[in-house]
């Protein structure tokens, strides 16, 4: 009976133990993520309007694709112009 009772002692202890340690854990990790929230809030408020600029830059990075591929493709029709007038001259030649 005392080897019994030592034993559901011992897994009391086991459990609070493991417990503590969760809720020891648990306090630590809700405090970094605040800690790295109020750090992202600062800096954030450090950086006026930055989403703003987000919206600008991907604007702006969207407009150079969309000229690239109208400078790629009046280059690809004018090529094409200039080989079937080569081949057309060439054949009257």
């Amino acid at each position: 009976m005392t080897l019994a009772l030592i034993a559901t002692s011992t897994t009391a202890k086991r459990e609070t133990f493991n417990q503590e340690s969760m809720t020891a854990m648990t306090k630590k990790m809700v405090r970094v993520v605040m800690e790295k929230t109020i750090i992202l809030q600062s800096y954030d408020s450090s950086i006026p309007n930055a989403h703003v600029q987000t919206k600008r830059q991907m604007r702006s990075a969207r407009a150079k694709a969309n000229e690239f591929k109208l400078f790629m493709a009046l280059s690809a029709i004018s090529l094409t112009l200039s080989l079937l007038l080569f081949l057309d001259l060439h054949a009257a030649g």
